[in-house]
């Protein structure tokens, strides 16, 4: 089959794509919410579009499939990483979420090791005495090519009051702060750090743009889904003793941490 359904290593569900047919794509859409109980389990949770078959090297036509199948009513919550990295870093400017799955720790070092042998075999480690010498015989100091507009953390973007089910708040560029409760269903995302003064029971997405720096913070924690710099869990995976409670999100190796605040 071209077009599948599949469980993410994150908890999700991918749409997993061989084709850009839209006609294609459509009716296997359509078919499967002809199916009350799969059709509920989807709108309802994660979906991410694994598009890397068929549109590593084309942002514009990865960016078309995922408008095809939000319009066909279903909710994305982000592209699976295509394995092309200036696609990804096109689709991020564009303010789409790329989503990072959870790896194992034996797929983490097996990474590190391959990493390490392609710095050795390059030898970047022999050519950071050169770089260095350049660098100073420029005559330019470090950041001094940048303004202070660039070089001082965004400013935040404050939304007063409560936000419902099914509404959608993007702060780009900025932080994100929230004095209100955010409902099931609804949609906060940042390019930077998240803070929910209320109760919070929606989705939430910080660093859209890839800043693994960001964090969130919540005074009631409830959410449906939390992503930072497109690595997500969804409720079922974080500790129950978490719920509802005042906590801080980071980001930690390949996964979360999360810490109980005192207010």
């Amino acid at each position: 089959m071209a077009i599948a359904f599949k469980n993410g290593n994150f908890k999700g569900t991918v749409l997993n794509l061989d084709t850009a047919d839209t006609e294609e794509i459509l009716a296997f859409l359509r078919d499967s919410a002809k199916y009350e109980n799969i059709a509920l389990w989807i709108k309802t949770n994660p979906l991410v579009l694994d598009c890397s078959k068929v549109a590593a090297s084309d942002p514009d036509l990865a960016e078309s499939l995922l408008k095809t199948v939000t319009d066909s009513g279903f909710r994305c919550a982000g592209i699976l990483e295509t394995g092309n990295k200036s696609t990804d870093e096109a689709l991020r400017n564009r303010g789409h979420v790329i989503v990072t799955p959870f790896r194992t720790q034996a797929e983490i070092l097996a990474e590190s090791r391959r990493n390490a042998e392609e710095d050795k075999e390059s030898g970047k480690n022999t050519n950071t005495k050169n770089t260095e010498e350049k660098t100073a015989g420029s005559g330019a100091g470090p950041e001094t090519g940048k303004t202070d507009a660039e070089t001082n953390t965004p400013r935040s973007c404050t939304v007063t009051g409560n936000i419902r089910s099914g509404k959608q708040v993007y702060a780009r560029n900025n932080s994100l702060t929230v004095i209100g409760n955010v409902g099931y269903g609804a949609d906060v995302s940042a390019d930077s750090s998240i803070f929910i003064f209320g109760a919070m029971r929606g989705r939430l997405m910080a660093g859209r743009n890839g800043d693994k720096t960001s964090v969130i913070f919540c005074t009631n924690f409830q959410p449906q889904l939390v992503s930072i710099a497109g690595v997500f869990c969804t409720m079922d995976d974080i500790p129950e003793k978490y719920l509802g409670r005042s906590v801080l999100v980071r980001l930690h190796g390949e996964g979360f941490s999360f810490e109980e605040q005192s207010l």
